[in-house]
């Protein structure tokens, strides 16, 4: 008589909540369990794969009872990052003088790096850390930014106009003198934090909401109420991360 071989039924969750369940044989190593996932789901830089106690699976030729993962066991799946970002180091760090109050970055597909200041001002560096343009934005305080498919800029300020500012990406890009205005969104927020995903904007706002806006027709679509504080969003999947001042919270888009 054959003896059956003993198998381990695993689930792994994706940030957005969907779940994925996977039988291996008991003595599989994570590389089996990644092989495994990827015939499932279509991945394209690879997968972070973490326990519910929060130690993530590192090692491939590790086997899944190393990390103490057992039969019934549930696993968070987490697309892996374009960049390996743990050979920085200290000696790698660039250092660069902004003009004052720094409050905003983002680093397009281009490889610049925006960065906006309190009083209004709009910094461009190229990849190699050299300014280039310098855009003067109407309002203050204008703090995190975003770019559309639409070829827009998304500029959220916290203080006056207390708007979503669309801009003209491509006079970014083209390192045009003028940097236009194209619409705002919105009226009277105090934004602290935004983040697109299709065609909705996420807008966190300082006094405890979010505020959810068509990109296409500026409306407002939605308001989301009970954070404390909340302040940067961003979009992984199908969920956004929102820090506040306790910590972050992580929800379904």
């Amino acid at each position: 008589m054959e003896l059956e071989t003993a198998t381990v039924k695993l689930c792994l969750r994706k940030m957005s909540g969907q779940e994925l369940q996977v039988v291996l044989n008991a003595s599989s190593t994570v590389r089996d369990l990644k092989d495994a996932v990827a015939h499932e789901v279509e991945t394209v830089l690879g997968l972070r794969l973490v326990t519910e106690a929060g130690q993530f699976l590192e090692r491939d030729a590790a086997g899944l009872a190393e990390y103490g993962v057992g039969d019934g066991q549930c696993l968070m799946m987490s697309m892996e990052s374009a960049r390996d970002y743990t050979r920085i180091s200290s000696s790698s760090v660039h250092v660069i003088n902004c003009i004052r109050h720094p409050s905003g970055l983002l680093i397009t597909a281009k490889g610049d790096l925006l960065v906006s200041h309190y009083y209004g001002e709009l910094s461009v560096y190229n990849a190699l850390h050299e300014e280039v343009k310098v855009y003067n934005l109407p309002g203050t305080y204008p703090c995190q930014m975003a770019t559309a498919p639409t070829g827009e800029l998304l500029v959220a300020f916290m203080r006056e106009p207390n708007r979503i500012g669309i801009f003209d990406f491509e006079a970014v890009e083209l390192r045009r003198e003028q940097l236009d205005v194209r619409r705002w969104i919105g009226n009277g927020l105090e934004a602290s934090g935004l983040a697109l995903h299709g065609d909705r904007i996420f807008v966190s706002e300082s006094w405890q909401r979010l505020s959810v806006f068509s990109l296409e027709t500026g409306k407002l679509l939605q308001v989301i109420e009970g954070f404390n504080s909340p302040r940067g969003l961003a979009i992984v999947e199908d969920s956004f991360l929102l820090s506040r001042i306790e910590g972050t919270t992580t929800s379904n888009c």
